[in-house]
Order: C-alpha cells, then sequence, then structure tokens
C-alpha cells in the first residue's frame, strides 16, 4: 500500500530490525523478538572470509547458528571475493536463515 498522507500507516509494509555493528547480538535480537514477533532481524554483517575459514562446524555453529525463536532472520554478509561470498552463501544457507543477503 502507498502512504497517502502523513498521518495514515503504510498496510504491509515489513519492519526490518537494521544489523548494527555491536548492537545486534544474538542477545539484542532476542530482545527484538520478544519486543515483536512481527520484525525481520537483521545478523551483524559477517566476512566471507570469516565464515569460510572456519576450521571446525563447532566454530561456524558459534558464528551463525540461532533459534528458531529469531525467525524470520536474515543473515549479511560481507566481502570482496565473488569465489568467498558464494562459498560463505552457501555455508549460511545450511543453516536456515530465510535469506542471505550480499554486500560486496
Amino acid at each position: 500500500a502507498q502512504r497517502n498522507a502523513i498521518n495514515k500507516p503504510c498496510k504491509n509494509i515489513d519492519l526490518h530490525i537494521a544489523p548494527m555493528l555491536d548492537v545486534s547480538t544474538s542477545e539484542f535480537l532476542t530482545f527484538m523478538r520478544i519486543l515483536t514477533k512481527k520484525a525481520i532481524l537483521w545478523t551483524e554483517m559477517v566476512v566471507d572470509e570469516t565464515i569460510v575459514h572456519c576450521n571446525t562446524n563447532e566454530d561456524l555453529d558459534q558464528l551463525l547458528a540461532f533459534t528458531p525463536d529469531l525467525e524470520p532472520i536474515i543473515c549479511q554478509i560481507g566481502g570482496r571475493n565473488e569465489d568467498y561470498c558464494a562459498r560463505a552463501a552457501r555455508l549460511v544457507e545450511k543453516y536456515g536463515y530465510q535469506e542471505v543477503n550480499l554486500n560486496m
């Protein structure tokens, strides 16, 4: 829906909780989810090379795992190399995020 006047609310517009460096921690995301079930949450930006170079599944879990009660949630990946971004996106996809957002 379009906004027709300043005082008329927009209909069918998703509320996104934007990713914020050193703020969008798992605790912050949990708090946001307590406040509203309707918002779409975003992770902090995760560097593609950090994801690709995780040595163990435990390292990946610590970086990417989330609890189902945080859904819907989007993982944001940042990088400069197409190959690394693609590899990181494939790894992130396995965790069940509703969307993977790439920033190159």
